[in-house]
């Protein structure tokens, strides 16, 4: 009776841990079942090429640089700073395209970057399924190498005669924020890196920038007003020391007046340093 006794305690004693070892198990698959529906609740299915959502941007920022006149080396490096700075801030599933600055006689300005941020190791987190250093590299190498080498790029594009700001804008403008894929966006960002003294045979600044409400009169004025849809410009501003006397108030005053006729505001004008 002993024996038996003792055998069935034992199996008892096994059955138990048999069910403890099969609880826990169950619970860990429930886990990793748990941990991959929240990792694909938080993927989207992307483009393949721009690693863009197909169902929208979370946002976009258009970069349009104006290299139509020749900067110094300090304003080279504060141009790469800026633009570094700006390909950092770009949020996981948000969208960045650079524009250099160039005529739009015959055609739009085609971008030399656009794509979107895969996220970076700040958008995961050090949980079950998070893997910031995975993260990292896959930012690396999907979006900031090919922003960097654009950013090195943009220090060879040649100095032209004219500089088409107006028409620039409005090119940017069609072009980014009339995308569909825009429309939703969360945030609707225009940066300019420029001196802000449009030169086209119609209207010159190299005098001093004209009266808005005189330019809004006028036949050049409909033919380049983009509709801006909204967006927040920011401008850094290349100071020119031969143009001190045009980069003064009244330049700001008719940007600003500018793009709230166009339905955007410019929320920041600070120089490139």
């Amino acid at each position: 009776m002993r024996r038996h006794s003792k055998r069935s305690t034992r199996q008892d004693k096994n059955r138990l841990l048999g069910w403890v070892y099969g609880g826990i198990g169950v619970v860990i698959i429930c886990g990793i079942i748990t941990a991959a529906v929240l990792l694909n609740l938080h993927r989207k299915e992307t483009d393949p090429v721009t690693g863009c959502p197909k169902d929208g941007y979370e946002s976009i920022t258009s970069v349009l640089v104006d290299l139509t006149d020749p900067i110094n080396p300090v304003q080279e490096a504060a141009l790469q700073n800026a633009l570094l700075k700006v390909r950092d801030e770009v949020p996981k599933y948000g969208r960045l395209e650079i524009y250099p600055l160039k005529p739009t006689i015959t055609t739009a300005i085609e971008p030399l970057f656009f794509g979107c941020s895969p996220g970076s190791g700040r958008d995961e987190d050090n949980g079950f399924y998070g893997n910031p250093e995975l993260a990292n590299r896959r930012w690396k190498r999907m979006f900031a190498d090919k922003v960097d080498a654009v950013i090195n790029e943009l220090q060879k594009l040649p100095p032209q005669q004219n500089s088409p700001l107006l028409e620039g804008l409005q090119s940017v403008a069609v072009t980014s924020l009339g995308s569909p894929l825009a429309a939703n966006a969360s945030t609707k960002r225009i940066l300019l890196l420029s001196d802000m003294i449009h030169h086209t045979p119609e209207l010159s600044m190299y005098k001093g920038a004209p009266d808005f409400v005189q330019f809004k009169s006028t036949q050049y004025y409909p033919r380049i007003k983009p509709t801006l849809r909204g967006a927040q410009v920011d401008v850094f501003l290349i100071v020119r020391d031969t143009q001190k006397h045009v980069q003064q108030p009244p330049l700001y005053k008719f940007w600003v007046e500018f793009m709230n006729a166009s339905g955007g505001f410019l929320q920041n004008w600070e120089p490139l340093q």
